[in-house]
């Protein structure tokens, strides 16, 4: 079944379990307040969704997020309280899909510029198109990234690459994004939503609480000291393990058969 919501810059399609979020804001995709409320309310329908297993983020045309749109930027800080405008929520959107219980996976199909950057680093997985380039811009700006970027980025690639790219601006490679370890693979451009979706739907088969569990504890980690983690780790694993589909899966790899997984 293949179901589709028209919002103004955001598409959503649903098939096969699979959950495709698509930024439509030519000529590059960026990202105003608009198109922030428009992906949060997505977020949250998702969410909500049982028939949903696993989401793929990416862009229309050439891009995949092209950054903030520079002329409501300029309006909000010639005339308006950044605090109180929606464009300055993006945190709200970022932390939202860094702590969402289904996996997420990021298609970067062309430029990843700023607000780019921080969507996609939210994001649990990070496939690109050997045409993406990643950049953070805001620099140039006389900004600086305010939806995450100077917190999950040295998390993601190290501090020394992240300050490399935050405070030149320089673009990097799609080759030289998967060296630094922000994608996790490179594919030909033909391929890339194809090679998306075929990890998505994986991932929308495996057992919902045992990813969500993995999910918080990696996320957590960030933040906790070692023994802390473990102990997090150890309560996670308990839980995990008296749910049915874990019962299910050691039965099946007792009795030498797929597992059927709920």
């Amino acid at each position: 079944m293949t179901t589709a919501t028209d919002r103004q810059f955001i598409r959503l399609e649903i098939e096969r379990r699979v959950a495709i979020i698509t930024v439509d804001h030519p000529p590059v995709n960026t990202i105003n307040g608009v198109a922030l409320s428009e992906l949060h309310g997505a977020l949250e329908e998702l969410a909500n969704d049982d028939d949903v297993g696993a989401i793929i983020l990416t862009g229309t045309g050439k891009s995949f997020v092209g950054g903030l749109d520079v002329p409501e930027v300029y309006e909000v800080l010639a005339n308006g309280d950044p605090a109180q405008h929606p464009l300055w929520h993006g945190h709200l959107v970022t932390s939202r899909i860094e702590s969402f219980p289904k996996p997420f996976v990021a298609a970067i199909n062309g430029l990843c510029l700023g607000v780019g950057m921080e969507l996609a680093v939210a994001c649990h997985l990070r496939i690109a198109s050997e045409r993406a380039g990643f950049q953070h811009p805001e620099i140039d700006l006389g900004l600086m990234p305010g939806f995450g970027g100077t917190q999950r980025l040295p998390r993601l690639i190290g501090p020394a690459h992240a300050l490399d790219m935050l405070l030149t601006g320089e673009p990097v490679t799609a080759h030289e994004a998967y060296r630094i370890g922000l994608v996790n693979r490179v594919v030909p451009p033909a391929v890339l939503l194809g090679e998306a979706r075929t990890l998505a739907e994986r991932l929308a088969r495996r057992p919902a609480q045992a990813m969500q569990n993995i999910m918080r504890a990696v996320r957590e980690a960030q933040s906790l000291d070692l023994a802390k983690g473990l102990e997090l780790e150890n309560q996670l694993y308990l839980e995990t393990s008296r749910t049915e589909n874990a019962r299910e899966g050691v039965q099946a790899f007792v009795e030498r058969r797929a597992p059927r997984f709920k």
